[in-house]
């Protein structure tokens, strides 16, 4: 006899209740039948593998936050290959909606309460509703607001880590792999810089000869591929795990890795990375002097095979490929320090431009901002080419833009985010038992303590490529923090 329900299927998840697998086979026939009705079958064969990527997504929603770090994280751009950023969008959509029918499915499962929701909700609510008031005044271009608003939303994967990830397994899953993405992109970017930039390797990103001030160097490749922000957090996490941890033989292949995500990091020529990593390296130190002297140890051993090793290149080979990249480098940040290249540094001058139209635009919207996408300023031909670049709805300092475009209170509630996400951080990281994942949730917290130096002259809090990022450094610690126990 069939029985068409069964009391005991309440407490079973919901995908492996025999309804919801029934809805869902029976759902994926008429998808079926309707591709083969009313579209080609190339497009057909994409409904079905997507419909099949659905229940893999079922069993594994985890894999929704790997697919949205590819896809906007690694060397593929959103804006040039749109069907795998919207393949991204309609995994993370899915993910976000399995919440709310696990919620209504399964008997216990809950939201998960943090510090950090309402003001998340709060920084993405005020910026939709930007949005909507720009739109109604008549005011807002549809067209440049669906793409940016599409940048704030991927800080939802944030609610995704937190609800969906419930177990290490998960979450360990999802560094390993991360780490492994990342470590290909170093891998080819170092692969990038010894081609040069005549042979373009990369799928995106810029590829070309490193100017410093009125200096070009000919021989010298900067490479800033989206991966740029993968291939930086690669390296800040395993320098804090080869802190943190013991050494054991295990710590020579982390080494290793470590050194390709530092090659990979000096070859993108970014001042504003290197600069944080020495912040990072020296809080750390503080952290483990105060807390942990092995560790401390470890800290100066580090410092002193980096510093080692980028001396001894120079001297073993000069004139080589490695001691040009090491001489630039070091011209690079030298100019930091230079404050008569720092008053004609063009790049800030351009910046200084910018704060010209911001500020005025943010003093006439400060409450709802003049909407996400919406142009900020009238085209300036010293900052726009016609047919080339047109930066009206762009800007370098990542806080302004979000004051700007989503409103003042939309900005006070993600302040109020990261400062949460950094206090908890700071407060729990050494009370997490195992020694992986405590160096996880300090390295994350650590490093959302020196973005807002970054943001300054860059806007890491609206690039793609750091946006996903994000999401998983604040999700991944208050994961971190549920599985140690540690949830007050």
């Amino acid at each position: 006899m069939i029985r068409l329900y069964n009391p005991q299927w309440q407490y079973l998840p919901f995908h492996q209740n025999p309804w919801f697998q029934a809805a869902v086979a029976c759902a994926l026939a008429v998808a079926m039948g309707i591709a083969a009705l009313l579209v080609d079958p190339l497009a057909g064969f994409g409904i079905v593998f997507g419909a099949a990527g659905a229940i893999i997504l079922l069993k594994r929603p985890e894999l929704a936050v790997i697919f949205a770090f590819i896809a906007s994280s690694t060397l593929f751009n959103a804006a040039t290959h749109t069907s795998i950023a919207r393949l991204a969008d309609g995994m993370l959509l899915l993910a976000l909606g399995m919440i709310v029918v696990r919620w209504m499915l399964e008997q216990h499962f809950t939201f998960v309460p943090t510090p950090i929701n309402f003001a998340l909700i709060g920084f993405l609510g005020m910026a939709g509703i930007s949005g909507l008031l720009n739109y109604l005044g008549s005011v807002l271009n549809l067209a440049a607001f669906v793409p940016e608003f599409r940048n704030w939303c991927y800080y939802a994967i944030f609610f995704i880590m937190v609800n969906l990830v419930r177990q290490k397994h998960q979450l360990m899953l999802i560094l390993k792999l991360l780490l492994v993405i990342t470590l290909i992109c170093a891998g080819l970017m170092i692969a990038q810089y010894a081609l040069g930039s005549s042979v373009n390797l990369l799928m995106t990103g810029r590829v070309e000869a490193l100017i410093t001030q009125d200096t070009k160097y000919d021989t010298v490749t900067r490479i800033l591929p989206p991966a740029q922000s993968s291939v930086f957090m690669g390296f800040l996490i395993l320098m804090v795990i080869l802190i943190v941890r013991p050494f054991t033989r295990w710590s020579l292949v982390l080494l290793v890795f470590w050194f390709m995500c530092a090659g990979a990091v000096i070859v993108t020529f970014n001042r504003n990375f290197w600069v944080s990593a020495m912040l990072i390296m020296a809080m750390t130190g503080v952290l483990c002097f105060w807390y942990n002297r092995p560790a401390f140890g470890r800290v100066l051993l580090i410092c002193g095979i980096g510093i080692s090793v980028l001396t001894a290149i120079p001297l073993l080979m000069p004139g080589s490929a490695a001691a040009g990249l090491i001489q630039a480098s070091a011209e690079r940040i030298g100019s930091i320090a230079s404050s008569e290249q720092v008053e004609n540094d063009e790049s800030l001058r351009w910046r200084d431009t910018e704060y010209e139209y911001a500020v005025p635009a943010l003093l006439a919207n400060p409450i709802i901002g003049v909407g996400p996408g919406n142009a900020y300023r009238p085209f300036d031909s010293r900052l726009d080419t016609v047919g080339h670049f047109s930066g009206m709805r762009y800007m370098h300092n990542g806080h302004l833009w979000l004051m700007v475009k989503g409103g003042i209170i939309s900005y006070i509630f993600f302040a109020i985010a990261i400062v949460l996400t950094i206090y908890r951080g700071v407060r729990f990281w050494r009370f997490v038992p195992d020694l992986t994942l405590r160096s996880v949730a300090l390295a994350n917290a650590l490093t959302l303590l020196v973005l807002p130096i970054q943001a300054i002259v860059a806007p890491i809090y609206m690039q793609v490529f750091w946006i996903p990022i994000l999401g998983i450094m604040m999700g991944t610690n208050e994961v971190i923090y549920r599985l140690s126990g540690l949830t007050r």
